[in-house]
């Protein structure tokens, strides 16, 4: 029984890092619909229920606000505002109708704000680099301050250590798991995207990737021991301990 639990969990999860939240709702409500399940798994589905129908909604709303173009005092509003951070993207995509520099001001205050994600202020690099903006940005970052020249920012998926993990993670997962290979994709994107400009060593890509793999596996349910990560990866458990460790620092999950 506990197996079968673990598969429809990892199932869910997978639907939900794919943003597959209508299908993922269906699966959840099934589940809560018998007319028994074991307390340890009936609370993890109310939870998953719960983060479910929190997204679509905010799926909606953000669709809704997509549909007209917001005002530059707008823009500058929500960006201004740490306790609105999950509507920053939007605003970013707003942002692209317009001239960055006439909010100059409230981006460089953005970029030094403790308080937003690293990743929200590598997409707003971004933006800048995309309008071809030069000069140089203090950037504070979970990790440190970084000196940043959004048009010299390099794209981290271009780097030959994510194309090198990337390609050791479908080597040794994909032909397994295709979707857990997924899961592993996404982290791998969003930890490198919350870490740039600081790129890891080169030399450190088995450790990466295995970190990478047994973070994915715990989102899944799927044990898997440090001992036979080491192994799998040909890494030492040291290393991978570092990179669990710096994933959880980035909140990369």
């Amino acid at each position: 029984m506990d197996n079968y639990y673990h598969e429809i969990i990892a199932k869910i999860n997978h639907l939900i890092s794919k943003r597959a939240w209508d299908q993922a709702l269906i699966l959840v409500q099934e589940e809560l619909a018998v007319t028994y399940i074991p307390k340890q798994y009936q609370e993890q589905f109310e939870k998953l229920y719960s983060d479910i129908v929190f997204n679509l909604k905010m799926v909606q709303e953000n669709k809704e606000a997509a549909d007209s173009i917001w005002p530059l005092a707008m823009i500058s509003k929500v960006i201004s505002n740490p306790l609105e951070e999950e509507q920053h993207p939007i605003a970013f995509y707003h942002l692209q109708n317009y001239n960055v520099r006439l909010i100059l001001p409230v981006i460089i205050e953005y970029l030094l704000n403790p308080n937003i994600s690293n990743i929200n202020k590598t997409r707003l690099v971004m933006l800048l680099k995309n309008q071809g903006i030069k000069e140089e940005f203090q950037v504070v970052k979970s990790h440190g301050t970084f000196s940043i020249n959004p048009i010299k920012f390099p794209l981290w998926y271009d780097l030959k250590i994510y194309q090198n993990i990337s390609k050791l993670l479908e080597q040794k997962v994909y032909s397994e798991n295709p979707s857990l290979f997924q899961i592993c994709g996404f982290l791998l994107n969003n930890y490198f995207e919350s870490l740039m400009p600081k790129v890891p060593n080169l030399k450190h890509t088995n450790a990466i990737a295995a970190a990478i793999y047994v973070r994915a596996c715990s989102l899944q349910f799927i044990r898997v021991t440090l001992l036979s990560s080491t192994k799998m990866f040909h890494s030492t458990s040291e290393l991978i301990k570092k990179y669990l460790l710096d994933l959880n620092q980035h909140k990369i999950t």
